[in-house]
């Protein structure tokens, strides 16, 4: 890390793990990121986080893979970076999933993803 001019790490809090917690994204993300800037006094940028949905698929209270969970986990990853950003070290995001990969038109659609197999 010392030879590095940014930090950038991948983290998905509330897919990966603690999923269905989007509770704790905040002080989970605020947290780790902060630690990432002390130990390396570096700029730090997260380069991967998000969630999975399927198109049309909703449910309220909100669901792993419902519209509205990946709505209400980005809203979640979006007030710690607010956070972030207030502390002068958070240079970044990139959410995933934006151009990751194609999906061809067919009867299968979002398995082709070998994230969700």
């Amino acid at each position: 890390a010392s030879s590095l001019d940014v930090i950038l790490v991948n983290r998905y809090y509330s897919w990966y793990t603690d999923t269905g917690h989007l509770e704790i994204i905040r002080q989970q993300t605020v947290t780790e990121f902060t630690e990432w800037h002390a130990l390396h006094n570096k700029p730090v940028m997260i380069s991967e986080y998000g969630a999975g949905s399927i198109a049309g698929f909703h449910q309220d209270p909100s669901f792993t893979w419902t519209e509205e969970y990946q709505a209400e986990l980005m809203m979640n990853n979006f007030k710690a970076f607010d956070d972030l950003r207030n502390k002068g070290f958070f240079v970044g995001e990139m959410i995933w999933n934006f151009a990751d990969f194609a999906t061809p038109m067919g009867k299968i659609g979002f398995v082709n993803n070998a994230k969700l197999v």
